[in-house]
Formats: structure tokens, sequence, C-alpha cells
């Protein structure tokens, strides 16, 4: 049985089974805007000095980037 997490709003959730889905970027605004608050954040990261967040989000954008040419060249 999955152990009971009490949320900050004290809604309970449950550690097991829990997924997280990615939402797809639907237009190249969107997936335009998903690269630029990824990179942002990428360079916030950096300038904390927490550098693992930053390759996360780095790696976020250049996948972000990677679909958007692929929906334009096809």
């Amino acid at each position: 049985m999955a152990t009971p997490i009490v949320a900050p709003g004290g809604a309970p959730t449950f550690a097991k089974g829990i997924t997280h889905r990615r939402r797809s970027c639907d237009t190249p605004t969107q997936q335009h805007f998903a690269a630029h608050n990824a990179l942002s954040l990428a360079m916030l990261y950096l300038n904390r000095g927490n550098l693992p967040a930053a390759r996360r989000k780095a790696v976020q954008a250049l996948a972000t980037i990677k679909q958007m040419r692929e929906m334009v060249h096809g």
C-alpha cells in the first residue's frame, strides 16, 4: 500500500502511482515560448550555481527546438 503524503494544502497524495505527463506544445508559438522559458530558467539556475537544474532546463529547451525544427522541416 502506498504511503500517504500530506501536501501543503492539506490534501493527501500518494507516493506510489504518481505519474507526470509532459504536455506537448500544439503550435509553433507555444513551442517557441516553451523553449524561451526553459532557456531563461537555465540561465537563472546557472547564475545561482545550480548546474544540474540548469542542465535539465537546457536539455528541455533543446528538445523543444528539435520538435520545432521537425514540425517545420517535416
